[in-house]
């Protein structure tokens, strides 16, 4: 019998008894620590098994990608040209609209009605036919002066809260605005 197949008929039955183990003695402690040592080997034996009929496929895998890359890379560069290109025709068009409805703005005021209708008809032309393709915009921010950002867009780097965390398992530094917990991680070896 497979590992696969031995814990698919088995993983229900464990997970019940699991689920009801008291641990309010030192034998249901041992008995838990047991089990959890049997679980990690049928991890383990699962995991050989898996790999013994993957790792084939990953070879073939790899080379088959390994022959797409380039062509894939080459599409993707085409792509974003092409993108870029319609990006520019429609940003062109819409800097266009903007200068129109300013100049039918300008001449409305000035009383130029004439000119002013002429601008709003070209404001109204339509964006350039992309059949197939939609263009939609976003907005993208871009930071000039890190002191002016209100504190309710500031966010916190994890990356350097986790490097204050000393690896000998002392408490770290205080932070202001930072609490800290100890959590516990469990981890267990298969058994022999």
């Amino acid at each position: 019998m497979t590992t696969l197949a031995l814990i698919e008929s088995r993983a229900p039955e464990l997970t019940s008894l699991v689920e009801v183990l008291p641990l309010t003695t030192p034998d249901d402690i041992a008995t838990a620590t047991d089990v959890l040592r049997q679980v990690k080997t049928l991890e383990k034996a699962l995991e050989e098994e898996r790999k013994a009929l993957v790792e084939p496929l990953k070879k073939e895998s790899s080379a088959i990608d390994a022959r797409y890359r380039e062509p894939r890379r080459a599409l993707e560069r085409i792509e974003g040209l092409l993108k870029g290109r319609i990006a520019e025709v429609h940003t062109a068009a819409e800097r266009a609209r903007t200068l129109a409805l300013a100049a039918a703005s300008t001449a409305a005021k000035a009383g130029d009605h004439e000119a002013a209708t002429a601008a709003i008809v070209q404001a109204a032309a339509p964006a350039p036919e992309t059949p197939g393709v939609t263009v939609r915009y976003r907005w993208a921010p871009i930071l000039t002066d890190q002191f002016l950002v209100p504190r309710e867009y500031l966010s916190v780097d994890p990356e350097k809260i986790k490097a204050v965390i000393p690896a000998d398992g002392t408490a770290p530094k205080d932070i202001p605005g930072i609490s800290w917990s100890r959590e516990p991680i469990v981890t267990a070896r298969a058994a022999r």
